[in-house]
């Protein structure tokens, strides 16, 4: 199990999050969640005569959360159509009306996609998507 940081934190009310150029519709109640999957700036190595030295941390791959309501029809055909072709695209998430960058994610694909559920009561279904370098903009 790895260490995650939380990058942030984002209320969907309060943001809009941007597919491969589509801006996705419906996102459920649920926090949009952006995290690192190795949180560490720097790492210590030890060399052979017990000198140290510290390492920079290049990997800035993560994931990205997001909650999107069962009856979002044409989102979640967009989304399960990405993750059945496979495709590698980017992933933005900016601020509401001021469409200010407050994440930007390249080199993404879906890496969990929700099961389907007919069941009577309307449920989110809840999409990781997996990038290879997640950057959260200083705003």
């Amino acid at each position: 199990m790895s260490i995650q940081q939380y990058l942030g934190v984002y209320s969907p009310k309060n943001v809009d999050v941007i597919v491969a150029g589509l801006t996705i519709d419906g996102l459920g109640e649920e926090m949009i969640e952006v995290e690192r999957l190795d949180p560490e700036d720097f790492k210590a190595r030890v060399g052979p005569k017990g000198d140290v030295s510290f390492i920079e941390n290049l990997n800035r791959a993560g994931k990205i959360k997001i909650s999107v309501k069962q009856n979002a029809g044409n989102a979640q055909k967009y989304l399960r159509a990405l993750s059945s072709a496979r495709s590698i695209f980017a992933v933005q998430i900016v601020a509401k009306g001021s469409y200010t960058e407050l994440v930007n994610a390249t080199t993404c694909v879906v890496s969990l996609t929700p099961r389907k559920n007919f069941k009577a009561d309307e449920q989110d279904r809840v999409w990781e998507i997996l990038g290879a370098q997640i950057i959260e903009q200083d705003n």
